[in-house]
């Protein structure tokens, strides 16, 4: 057995900062990680001083990924043979768990924060349970402990601990309390300890202040709720923080520790306010909690947030992260009178010298909007998370003035006097004086916020058309960029308000100053803004169409050109509802923004795409932005090709080469919108030859990719509608190439020859084949027949060789696959009966039907079941005893399915199976989900109509009634299966039994019906008499054609029965 050598793992993670090296140093760590010892070896490691610190951080780092992968038990797996799955040995995690705390103590910065994801996934699997006990007796021995060095390391754990149940139910939190009944006063004494210390404590104040969070966070503690002095308690301890002054030599920086402690506690606060004042939205034991809190403990922070806010508009420094907590505490204060009647005095004050400043378009502002662009975007507009984006007081000054103005009497006339006289004040120096344009911009975003409320409000409303034509739209040609950006969104503010309505020539004006700032505007942030108008525009105010009409060509050129500058999504929303309101007179420009929208796109992803050093954030804006280019695409191709089909012929090149580019490049989180996307282009009967690629291109990826599983349940429903496409387009059917049968037939192979869990995909390549050889009946080369033949029936054998050591939703999921199989094998056995027979053994198919007769419940199995047998007794007569009975199922279960439908039919219930327009459009558009599921439901070239599934599952129960008694140990499968409502379409040709060349099966049934069969005799005989009445003509025909024998031959023998059965009552005594 391999031994743990404590000196080859140093060298090891010490190769690993060497990338010469690093492969072969990861390989041997991989080695060795199933080996009992190696993880507690590993954080003993970390433990070692005397071990350099890049090393001991590399297996730090090493172990929080093991622990993370391993820690928890894993599932193993139920099939013999399978590998079992690796967990950790519970011996190396006692070991682990015993000294993980002691290690948080001891460890450096750089190496705590990789301890603590130990801790909290641990914790997540092990407390309660193993680590009840331990964990809270080690935390409090480190807390209660007096070593400074060791503090941070114990609140570090504490509060990984706290964050697993941050957000749990409370009959979960229960351990959790019964530990924090210790741990909760030495958390208390810590805080206190270190706001006693000052400044050089100050990553223990945020520690503490950040568990204590942690805890309280959604959920207000017993002991808490229990006991006010102690909530008194902790309000003091974080006022304390708030009320403490920052030292001379603090550094004036958002991420220092003294900073952070503050903005957590003022946070803390607001939490507590928000979710625990009488206005809560979480349920209290005690009712009267929350109106005590406000009234007793909320005014003094509110006046310590005051002060804080004070210093701001004194000029003195305070983070953006702790302003925009503090306003939105005085935002939550709103809504009580008593914090109201503390806050009101200051409220003109507030305005003027806080909210005012930091609305103003600033330095910072102009700087970045010179260096980045992009940048200035992103970050003015709030994009991504708020603990990135460090300007979020901004956003709290709208919200506060905002929800003063509508709540508290006089504010908003306050708001809009002082604005008005700023305005009117720089209205001669705007264009000269810089000072005085950044506050025309402050006063003008302040009215731009509060747009709703001035429009709603009577006082004002008639105010409005007058302030959008003399202000607003002659600032959108000032020469200052910013201001031309601040009119474009407050053109967007005022269209967007609730109840604008706005004169055709204001209307028009508005509509002019947009588009000239999307066609001639060279900044990238106005030109943001003026598309965000225009999307405003678009959504509320429909009079602005006309003006925009004739443009719509060269904006949405604009609109590209922005969106590849920006990767904002924001804009491809934009563009496409341009398109879409504008088809009609920019359908023939389809065509080069196709082109430019693929090649965005291809930017984005392709191999001359620069992604190193992109962080996160600016990721995920490229990956939104390129799904939402590829919904764009699919929304042109829709709009396209309900207005003009021509013009699709020339689209369809481009949007091949985009699913081409997708899969060529391995995008596979891009596969869903390309599946939709090709499934544009193949809704239609008649298909190009270039559509027809698309069959070539699924077809090479699936061959060559490994993980294929869930892309082709992404396309079964394009390949549907390649199976199923007719042949008068100029691309021809599915046999107009000899390689395209080939390559479906590849395409299924391997889907139903991969030892896959996914039935979804192995049910839908059987789909897919039994539409084939129903669609192409005698047409097919022989060699596909037997392929595919071949292949059902062989997963139909491994399916039932699994089904019994499957729980009961695998083993119905088993079952779907095989009937599936069973249908395939039906399908050959109608059209090829001797080729189908030479491969298959008739036993086995009658076998295969006994066990899953009862899913086979709609119309399609019916009759595909009918016709295959006939096929099968015109070959194998002494099948006959077997199989009559189960014709005689068949044929009642078609009586009660044909009588059920022509009811629903006449009551109206009932949408016609052939009411597709004919284009193959029975799904909702870009769905191509739902698609696949129908095609996995029906392989019929329609699919279902919603009335014909609630048809279906009536049918299937009133004629599950004739199979009382027959079978029932094979399961509860009746109605799992739709029709496809094509009864007197027939597209696969069920019903024509012209071309089948056989005698009828009937003039071979020579023997006599047994007892069992003779109770059935009556229900057959209703059977052909109640046919003709119930049963479309057609249908009827097509049943005649064949079954005509039968039918007599059963009359014939039911007569001979009664009249045996009157002989012999006639000759009773």
């Amino acid at each position: 057995a391999a031994m743990v050598e404590p000196a080859k793992i140093v060298l090891a993670l010490k190769a690993t900062l060497n990338p010469k090296q690093q492969r072969e140093a990861e390989v041997y760590l991989d080695s060795m990680k199933k080996i009992i010892a190696f993880c507690p070896t590993l954080l003993d490691i970390v433990m070692w001083p005397e071990v350099d610190i890049p090393v001991r951080q590399a297996g730090a780092v090493y172990l929080k990924n093991t622990i993370n992968r391993f820690w928890r038990e894993r599932a193993q797996p139920e099939e013999p043979g399978e590998p079992l799955q690796f967990s950790l040995h519970e011996q190396d995690k006692a070991r682990i768990r015993a000294s993980l705390v002691q290690a948080m103590l001891l460890a450096p910065e750089p190496l705590r924060q990789q301890l603590k994801v130990c801790v909290t996934v641990a914790a997540q699997s092990d407390f309660p349970g193993r680590w009840s006990e331990e964990l809270p007796a080690q935390l409090a021995a480190a807390l209660s402990a007096d070593i400074e060095d060791q503090v941070p390391g114990a609140l570090s754990a504490l509060h990984a601990l706290l964050k697993v149940f941050q957000y749990a139910k409370p009959d979960r939190r229960v351990p959790l309390e019964s530990a924090m009944a210790t741990l909760l006063p030495l958390l208390h004494r810590r805080l206190l300890l270190a706001v006693a210390g000052g400044f050089p404590l100050a990553q223990q104040q945020c520690l503490a202040v950040k568990a204590f969070h942690a805890y309280t966070c959604t959920s207000l503690p017993p002991a808490l709720e229990a006991d006010r002095g102690l909530v008194m308690q902790w309000t003091e301890a974080l006022g304390s923080l708030l009320r403490a002054a920052p030292p001379p030599d603090c550094p004036q920086s958002d991420d220092h520790p003294w900073w952070r402690a503050r903005k957590w506690a003022a946070r803390s606060l607001l939490n507590w306010l928000e979710r625990f004042g009488s206005r809560d939205t979480l349920c209290k034991r005690d009712p009267s909690f929350g109106d005590w809190y406000v009234r007793t403990a909320a005014g003094p922070v509110l006046q310590l947030a005051l002060e804080w806010l004070d210093r701001f508009a004194r000029r003195e420094f305070v983070p953006q992260r702790l302003l925009h907590q503090l306003l939105n505490y005085l935002r939550a204060g709103l809504a009580y009178a008593h914090l109201w009647r503390l806050l009101k005095p200051h409220m003109r004050q507030l305005l003027a010298a806080v909210c005012f400043p930091l609305l103003c378009f600033t330095d910072d502002d102009a700087e970045l909007w010179d260096a980045d662009p992009v940048e200035y975007l992103r970050v003015r507009r709030h994009e991504g998370d708020w603990e990135d984006v460090p300007a979020g007081a901004d956003l709290a000054a709208e919200e506060l003035l905002h929800e003063a103005c509508a709540k508290r009497r006089h504010v908003l006339d306050w708001c809009v006097a002082f604005c008005t006289d700023a305005v009117n004040a720089t209205s001669a120096e705007a264009d000269s004086n810089d000072a005085a344009a950044r506050q025309r911009d402050g006063a003008l975003r302040i009215l731009g916020s509060l747009a709703d409320l001035l429009v709603s409000r009577p006082a004002y409303a008639a105010g409005v058309e007058s302030f959008m034509t003399s202000l607003a739209l002659p600032m959108a040609a000032s020469p200052r960029p910013f201001l031309r950006a601040r009119a474009c969104c407050l053109l967007r503010q005022f269209a967007e308000a609730r109840g604008a309505a706005f004169e055709p020539a204001t209307l028009s004006g508005m509509a002019d100053a947009v588009r000239l700032r999307l066609l001639d505007e060279p900044e990238l942030p106005v030109k943001m803004e003026a598309a965000l108008a225009l999307e405003a525009l678009i959504d509320h105010q429909p009079g602005a169409d006309a003006v925009l009409q004739p443009h719509a060509a060269p904006i949405i050129g604009q609109l590209l050109d922005a969106m590849r500058r920006t990767v904002s999504e924001e804009l491809n929303t934009v563009l496409c509802k341009v398109f879409l309101r504008h088809a009609k007179h920019i359908g023939p420009l389809a065509t080069s923004i196709v082109q430019q929208l693929g090649d965005a796109f291809t930017r984005l992803h392709g191999e001359d795409a620069d992604t190193a050093g992109l962080d996160d954030a600016v990721e995920e804006d490229r990956m939104l932005l390129a799904m939402g280019l590829l919904d764009t695409l699919a929304d042109v191709t829709d709009a396209v090709r309900r207005s003009d089909a021509r013009l699709l012929s020339q689209l369809e090149p481009l949007l091949i080469n985009i699913v081409k580019f997708i899969f060529d490049a391995n995008l596979a989180e891009f596969h869903e919108q390309a599946a939709a996307l090709a499934h544009r282009l193949v809704r239609r009967r008649t298909l190009s030859p270039t559509v027809w690629q698309l069959l070539s291109i699924i077809g090479a990826y699936i061959a060559r990719d490994g993980d294929f599983v869930d892309t082709f349940v992404e396309f079964v429903a394009t390949l549907h509608c390649l199976v199923t496409a007719s042949s008068d387009g100029s691309g021809g059917d599915l046999l107009a190439e000899a390689s395209r049968p080939a390559q479906l037939l590849a395409i299924c192979e391997r889907i139903l020859g991969e030892d896959t869990s996914c039935e979804e995909a192995q049910e839908g390549a059987a789909r897919l084949l039994e539409t084939a050889l129903l669609q192409f009946p005698g047409r097919l080369d022989q060699g596909f027949v037997q392929r595919a033949l071949t292949a059902a029936a062989k997963r139909m054998e491994l399916q039932a060789a699994s089904a019994s050591a499957q729980s009961a939703a695998a083993s119905t999921a088993s079952e779907d696959v095989a009937l599936a199989c069973l249908r395939v094998c039906l399908a050959g056995l109608l059209h090829w009966p001797e080729l189908a027979l030479s491969l298959l053994p008739a036993d086995q198919l009658v076998a295969s039907y006994e066990r899953l007769h009862r899913r086979l419940v709609c119309l399609h199995d019916r009759r595909l079941c009918v016709l295959a047998f006939c096929s099968l007794l015109s070959l194998r007569p002494d099948l006959a005893k077997p199989l009559l009975p189960a014709l005689l199922r068949l044929f009642s279960g078609l009586r009660a399915s044909y009588r059920l439908k022509a009811r629903l039919e006449a009551d109206g219930d009932c949408g016609d199976g052939d009411s597709s327009d004919g284009e193959g459009e029975s799904e909702e558009a870009g769905d191509s989900s739902r698609a696949a599921a129908a095609v996995v439901a029906a392989p019929q070239r329609e699919l279902d109509s919603d009335e014909d599934e609630a048809f279906e599952d009536q049918s299937a129960a009133e004629a599950d009634q004739t199979d009382a008694g027959l079978g029932d140990a094979l399961g509860n499968g009746v109605g799992d299966q739709v029709d496809d409502g094509q009864d007197s379409a027939d597209p696969d040709g069920l019903d024509n039994l012209d071309d089948l060349g056989r005698p009828p099966f009937s003039t071979r049934l020579e023997r006599p019906l047994d007892a069992a069969d003779a109770l059935r005799l009556d229900e057959f005989l209703a059977v052909s008499r109640t046919v003709p009445a119930v049963c479309p003509p057609d249908a009827l025909a097509a049943l005649d054609a064949e079954a005509a024998s039968c039918l007599n031959y059963v009359l014939a023998e039911a007569e001979s029965r009664q009249r045996q059965a009157a002989a012999n009552s006639a000759s009773l005594p």
